[in-house]
């Protein structure tokens, strides 16, 4: 899976992508040698973006037995020491696949309040994000992802992101530290 995902970047992906992605596109990685949280934002090719981005895909056994490289050195999956690398007071947002308290992330049922907290992230305790992590581990098959994807019943994602984005500012101001 994480194969397929590297080819499709080198079909889809511009030769100049590396330009429009550094300093804006910040991609957290795992050192496989000491287990530490590495951030990198920098790009001298579509090559290294496209090598960041599998670095930070692959979760070892699941995905292989030997991580891949990035600018000679080997990293794993960032998620495993810091999902949300950010700090709550940068001008920046969060975005998760998983509901919990980014400030954009699936809801799920209201009812359930019972957070928790792990690699730096909060995920919410419910049957729809253990079905999620059941998705991302053991993903269904490309046409019902597609099928999924391309649905005309699905909510307009350009409204659903402007409005999350709204409520990420409005609880960012609520939630600032006074300096």
């Amino acid at each position: 899976m994480v194969q397929m995902m590297r080819q499709f970047l080198y079909k889809v992906l511009p030769e100049d992508s590396y330009k429009a992605a550094t300093g804006k596109l910040h991609v957290s990685l795992t050192r496989f040698t000491d287990g530490e949280s590495v951030v990198v934002s920098e790009y001298t090719s579509k090559e290294e973006l496209i090598e960041a981005l599998y670095c930070s895909c692959f979760v070892p056994v699941y995905c292989g037995l030997i991580p891949p490289t990035y600018r000679g050195v080997r990293y794993i999956d960032g998620g495993f020491t810091g999902m949300q690398p950010c700090s709550f007071w940068t001008d920046s947002i969060t975005i998760s696949t998983f509901s919990g308290q980014q400030d954009i992330c699936p809801r799920d049922c209201p009812a359930i309040f019972h957070d928790f907290r792990m690699f730096n992230c909060s995920f919410q305790f419910s049957l729809e994000n253990i079905a999620r992590m059941t998705h991302a581990l053991f993903p269904p098959d490309l046409l019902m992802t597609r099928a999924a994807i391309t649905a005309p019943a699905d909510v307009p994602a350009k409204r659903w992101v402007v409005s999350s984005i709204r409520g990420a500012k409005s609880r960012r101001a609520s939630t600032a530290p006074a300096w």
